[in-house]
């Protein structure tokens, strides 16, 4: 089966994330590339959830590391034996297997255990004697399994082998034998009249060629009739023997799960003897196996990244991905590739008017569900195009989408972005982790949060326990500056608050009073135009 092609954008999705990603996964399925899906890297905020539920789509799934797993080795198909299984089964199995190994599994196939040629060879090459199907608790059906032939009596009641084993040239009336011994002997020559004499369980009669045989109906013993020599027969004796005496149990082998990550189990592949290893997944179920010089062969998984492209804003392990397209309006930043791929950045306030413009490019009408999400993204992102980095695209763009999802531009919009600001049931920190973007000069590790509010008192009563919890966040990731941008829809403009041991650097880039720990910045609703770069300037200073 055909590994999906993620396309996600960046950690704490906001709106334009999500809706893009959702959005530019529909493109490709209409494109005709249905392996693309949607994922998110982080929780759906309040604002998000709100578009996703007025236009009836569901939230993309949340999509872990993107480190190789075991899923993600050329994991080839077993043929699986059971513990019932005879050794003659065992024998043809693991002559074809790769490795010579095979899983044991139960009926619902689930492992309980590996038997290897190895562990049956002994057997096979003779060591057999007229107590081992005695003391291997050997069925008495598996007869038929290992040599051709019909029972002519099974009147006896005799489920196993309970007895030893003759051959009519090592028995005569003198041997005492007991009521579960077996003969066997060929029904063309004198032992044809030594089987009446035979008060054992039963009887084999091997090169035996009569149609509709004579057999007494009062005869005690099970009778097994075959073609097969005497000769056959005799050595064929042993490959009635059940393998479950020879299966290296679940506990004493090394197997592994589709979700172990490869570099967690890479050391005990290439420390262990064993050569071939089974693959299971979570209840257990045998799904393949694989060897070492599967190791040398991984199949990377393939990403599509919307509306980010540093490698501190995306998915853990993307180093270990293959990025295939890149969609964002953000600078270039440190995304780095071992391919050439699509790259396309354009100077927009959201990836949603990008995202919507490909879709006029291949002459496509977005449903109106996708129109309403990438009308949702466009305005949050550019606050009703309060925005600086709002352009004449991202307006058109959004007055062409509010009429293909049938909505009044300006009342959505607003319930929007009201939806988005509520605080109720909010911590500080998932005030703080909201909308959360790190970045970093040569020298300062730095994060900035951004909440846009219409209810600016209600955090500035919060000013206090933000703070505190700033600083503490500072501490626990190694940041020198985090700085909250607090984007007041009502008052048009937002208000700035630092901390961390850089705090410093935000004092000098937005002309902060000496001791101050914030400042009301007017007509400011950009972090990517009008807060980072300020940063980034004032941290070289």
């Amino acid at each position: 089966m055909k590994k999906p092609i993620y396309v996600f954008g960046h950690r704490n999705p906001d709106t334009d994330s999500i809706c893009s990603a959702i959005s530019y996964a529909r493109l490709k399925a209409l494109l005709g590339q249905s392996d693309v899906e949607a994922a998110r890297l982080g929780d759906i905020n309040k604002e998000t959830r709100y578009a996703l539920e007025y236009f009836g789509v569901e939230a993309p799934p949340l999509l872990g590391s993107l480190k190789p797993l075991v899923e993600d080795l050329n994991i080839y198909s077993t043929q699986s034996l059971r513990k019932t299984d005879i050794l003659k089964t065992a024998m043809s199995v693991l002559s074809r297997q790769r490795g010579h190994v095979a899983p044991v599994v139960d009926d619902d196939n689930k492992i309980e255990g590996m038997i290897s040629i190895s562990d049956v060879t002994p057997v096979y090459l003779g060591l057999t004697g007229k107590s081992l199907l005695k003391i291997t608790n050997t069925p008495i059906g598996n007869i038929m399994k290992a040599i051709d032939g019909e029972f002519l009596t099974l009147e006896k009641n005799m489920e196993q082998i309970a007895g030893d084993i003759y051959t009519e040239s090592d028995w005569d009336e003198e041997i005492s034998v007991r009521p579960n011994d077996i003969l066997i002997g060929s029904f063309q020559r004198e032992c044809k009249d030594k089987w009446k004499k035979w008060k054992g369980g039963a009887v084999i009669w091997c090169s035996f060629q009569e149609i509709h045989p004579r057999v007494p109906q009062d005869y005690p013993a099970v009778i097994y009739a075959t073609h097969a020599s005497m000769f056959k027969v005799a050595k064929s004796m042993a490959l009635c023997i059940p393998i479950e005496t020879m299966v290296l149990d679940e506990d004493e082998i090394e197997m592994f799960q589709m979700e172990d990550a490869l570099e967690d189990v890479t050391d005990t592949i290439l420390a262990s003897p064993a050569r071939i290893f089974p693959v299971v997944d979570r209840g257990g179920v045998v799904m393949g196996a694989i060897s070492k010089s599967n190791l040398m062969q991984v199949n990377r998984r393939q990403v599509i990244l919307v509306d980010h492209n540093e490698k501190t804003q995306t998915a853990e392990g993307i180093e270990e991905a293959e990025i295939l397209e890149i969609i964002d309006h953000h600078r270039v930043a440190n995304v780095q590739t071992m391919a050439p791929l699509y790259f396309r950045a354009e100077p927009l306030g959201s990836t949603c008017t990008l995202v919507a413009g490909m879709y006029q490019e291949h002459g496509l009408k977005p449903s109106r569900e996708i129109a309403g999400l990438l009308l949702s993204g466009i305005l949050s992102d550019t606050l009703l195009f309060n925005s600086p980095t709002c352009t004449k695209k991202d307006e058109d763009m959004a007055r062409w989408l509010a009429d293909l999802a049938a909505v009044n531009l300006n009342t959505y919009g607003m319930d929007l972005i009201v939806a988005g600001t509520s605080l109720e049931n909010e911590t500080p920190e998932k005030i703080l982790r909201r909308d959360m973007k790190r970045f970093h000069t040569n020298r300062l590790q730095m994060c900035v949060s951004q909440i846009n509010t219409a209810d600016s008192s209600r955090l500035s009563s919060l000013n206090g326990e933000l703070l505190d919890t700033m600083e503490k966040m500072c501490l626990d990731q190694g940041l020198d500056l985090m700085v909250l941008m607090i984007t007041d829809i009502i008052r048009q403009g937002s208000y700035i608050l630092a901390a961390g041991p850089e705090k410093q650097v935000a004092r000098r880039a937005f002309h902060m009073e000496k001791e101050a720990d914030g400042v009301f910045l007017p007509d400011v609703y950009s972090r990517k135009k009008q807060i980072i770069p300020v940063l980034m300037n004032a941290a070289r200073i």
